[in-house]
């Protein structure tokens, strides 16, 4: 039914993980995103779990801006939007104790097709963070 890598541990994605649907935003090293801004943590080689093996993804432009003043690293980044569909994967909160509006995707898509849908959208920088 689907077709997540054969590299995803046992019941990964999690069973609380929905089909994404609309609206979602990622931070991105570039304005214009390419296929290395997709890659997860597991593909990296930096984590070996589940969550490691999704994207770390917001549902609002709103989100990122609160994710960037918890998170100073963030302020320097872009912010990417893509309206995704049921088919491109599924989505769960896994929010941290100073990250709390934090969600990870889970996608079907390959990083080089997703940096094809997803579109910068702002700078942190020119945004009131």
């Amino acid at each position: 039914m689907n077709n997540y890598p054969t590299h995803y541990p046992k019941d990964c994605p999690p069973n609380n993980a929905v089909p994404v649907s609309g609206d979602t935003y990622r931070f991105t090293d570039r304005a214009i995103p390419k296929e290395k801004d997709f890659k997860s943590y597991y593909e990296l080689g930096r984590e070996d779990t589940c969550q490691a093996r999704g994207l770390s993804v917001y549902i609002t432009l709103e989100d990122c801006i609160i994710a960037a003043k918890a998170v100073p690293a963030l302020k320097r980044k872009h912010i990417a939007k893509a309206e995704l569909l049921q088919n491109h994967g599924v989505i769960a909160p896994t929010p941290s104790k100073n990250n709390y509006n934090h969600n990870t995707f889970w996608s079907l898509v390959n990083a080089q097709d997703l940096s094809l849908l997803f579109h910068s959208v702002s700078k942190m920088g020119d945004t009131n963070v």
